[in-house]
């Protein structure tokens, strides 16, 4: 043991962390300085301290440089929490690191130590001193057989994880890393002091059935970051995780999914707390970006998506021998409007025979995505008053076709809201108010998309639109399968416009005409003008007048019509009551 000041201290911890043994005692430069040194806290706990002895430099946790080294100073009573030791002499004493890392709790990192009980050891610290501390895992490799809990701390501060490339490694069906309210009361209380960045970590499993990597829930604001999913049964899971973000992660070969954000009433791995609805704990306002699925032949989707609104889905991409789908969303029957945004997405999965399987109300969009290989693009069973909207399309690989093997015999590329769903044994149809707006197409992708083979049952949706840009300069196309209604003026680059025009079909009722005399029957048409429209009336085919009756229409002031029958001749001629009469009324400039 040797006294030493401040000054130096802090110099020898300098050089202990950097691995750097301090081979000879530091030299006091003021008397009455009360800082030491010790080889480790093991050490320093079978010593005792004199009286004035303020603070301890420990070089290590069990032993010197074994990366546990850290500052420790006196305190009049014992400290809540594991960052502490007791001398020889009775006193105690507590980490005064600001930065923590689980060496100082007596981690091997070795892959093999199970260091569970050190790791959350580390985290308690955190909770029970009330503060955002940082972690530095420092690129160790840990292994752990039990799950380890995320600190809450009482003021909202986002709590750093930074993995330094390090990995937690497990063997057992346990979540590796979870922060989990009991109730959803408890979840309303938490949430808005349960924040944490977590980033540059492997979490790894072994694919057994319940392996989690990482699962937050009821938090606000956290960002998972630059991370890797290794061979577990989910990636990721977020529950009441609002406006949060997981960006530049990679997720590979996990058995059911990758990444997932959803309620706390949870989806198909069942509910994760009691009290939770999809009204009252759902994921909002929240973002996958530049994340990468690479899945496994049995997974269920690569991204997945329950019971939350407003999330994004920018720059993903989903690859591997999976057969389920890419991704999917679910509203899971709430009350409340829940809808999603896809944005540059790649389906890269060469096996997987379904992009998107979507069961929303509200809107949807998906846009600029990406496929190589020839699956159903959209499965909207159950969706309910949905507008689902896609623009950017593109298909690099083949699309299905009829007649081949699998869940999809006929070749469909988009299966109906009140169908029977991808892969049922026979096929429904029906929108149930679901339309489809298609944008930004190319060539005559239209022709494809207007095609009823390319639907469920051979039959387009209530409502089908399509617009973008013709093959081989041949201009900007529109098709719909309903009117399509301007309602104000087209102008053209002669100053000429194209307003539109009222057209309908009238039933006369005139039976006769007297000799050299006319008759006029009036009509009421809603929406006709006599400043506004131009009025041109014909009979309908095969019901033409007799010779001898001329005709013309004119409007009649304000939402009337009229038509005038003129007889020529000198005898009266019969017409037949309720022939049929069309008319147009071309909008005036």
């Amino acid at each position: 043991m040797t006294k030493t000041s401040r000054r130096s201290l802090l110099t020898a911890a300098a050089l202990a962390a950097s691995g750097t043994a301090v081979a000879a005692p530091l030299a006091e430069d003021r008397a009455g300085d009360s800082a030491t040194l010790a080889v480790s806290r093991k050490a320093a706990a079978a010593q005792a301290f004199a009286g004035d002895v303020r603070a301890i430099f420990c070089a290590g946790y069990a032993v010197e440089g074994d990366r546990g080294q850290g500052l420790y100073v006196r305190r009049p009573a014992e400290p809540n929490h594991e960052g502490k030791f007791r001398s020889r002499d009775g006193a105690w004493w507590e980490l005064a690191e600001a930065v923590l890392n689980p060496f100082m709790f007596g981690a091997k990192g070795d892959a093999r130590t199970d260091d569970s009980g050190a790791i959350q050891a580390m985290f308690d610290s955190i909770a029970a001193r009330a503060v955002a501390m940082p972690v530095q895992l420092l690129g160790a490799r840990y292994y752990v057989s039990r799950p380890l809990i995320l600190p809450t701390i009482p003021v909202f501060m986002p709590i750093e994880i930074d993995g330094g490339g390090g990995m937690l490694r497990t063997d057992k069906p346990i979540t590796i890393l979870s922060r989990i309210p009991k109730t959803q009361e408890e979840a309303d209380r938490i949430i808005a002091r349960s924040s944490y960045d977590i980033h540059h970590l492997e979490f790894r499993g072994t694919g057994l059935a319940g392996q989690i990597g990482l699962h937050l829930g009821a938090t606000y604001s956290n960002v998972v970051r630059n991370c890797l999913f290794l061979m577990l049964d989910y990636g990721s899971i977020g529950s009441f995780c609002l406006a949060s973000a997981w960006r530049d992660n990679r997720y590979h070969m996990c058995a059911r999914r990758g990444a997932v954000l959803q309620t706390g009433a949870g989806s198909d791995h069942g509910e994760v707390w009691p009290g939770a609805t999809e009204y009252n704990s759902a994921s909002n306002v929240s973002v996958f970006e530049n994340c990468r699925v690479f899945g496994s032949n049995t997974h269920v989707s690569s991204f997945a998506i329950f019971g939350s609104d407003a999330v994004r889905v920018n720059g993903c991409i989903s690859e591997g021998p999976g057969k389920g789908c890419d991704l999917e969303f679910d509203y899971q029957a709430s009350p409340v409007v829940k809808q999603f945004h896809v944005d540059t997405f790649h389906c890269e999965a060469p096996f997987q025979p379904l992009n998107f399987k979507v069961r929303a109300t509200g809107k949807v969009v998906i846009e600029r995505v990406i496929r190589t290989a020839p699956a159903a693009l959209l499965d909207m069973r159950r969706s309910e008053n949905c507008e689902v909207v896609m623009r950017g399309l593109a298909w690099l690989g083949a699309m299905p076709e009829p007649g081949g093997q699998g869940p999809n015999p006929k070749g469909r590329w988009f299966f109906h809201s009140r169908g029977n769903g991808f892969g049922a044994a026979a096929e429904g149809r029906g929108s149930s108010g679901v339309t489809f707006r298609f944008e930004e197409c190319v060539e005559d992708a239209w022709k494809l998309l207007s095609d009823p083979a390319k639907w469920e049952g051979g039959q387009l949706p209530e409502l089908l639109h399509i617009r973008g840009i013709r093959g081989a300069n041949n201009g900007v196309m529109e098709w719909s399968n309903a009117p399509i209604n301007f309602l104000s003026p087209i102008a053209f680059a002669d100053g000429s416009t194209l307003s539109g025009m009222k057209t309908g079909t009238l039933a006369a009722r005139t039976a006769s005409v007297p000799p050299r005399s006319s008759v006029t029957e009036l009509f009421a048409v809603d929406g006709i003008s006599a400043l506004q429209h131009q009025l041109f009336v014909n009979p309908a085919p095969g019901r033409v007048p007799p010779a001898g009756i001329m005709w013309n229409g004119y409007i009649d002031g304000e939402n009337r019509l009229a038509i005038r029958f003129t007889n020529v001749t000198g005898a009266a001629i019969a017409l037949d009551p309720g022939a049929q009469w069309n008319w147009c009324a071309p909008r005036g400039r």
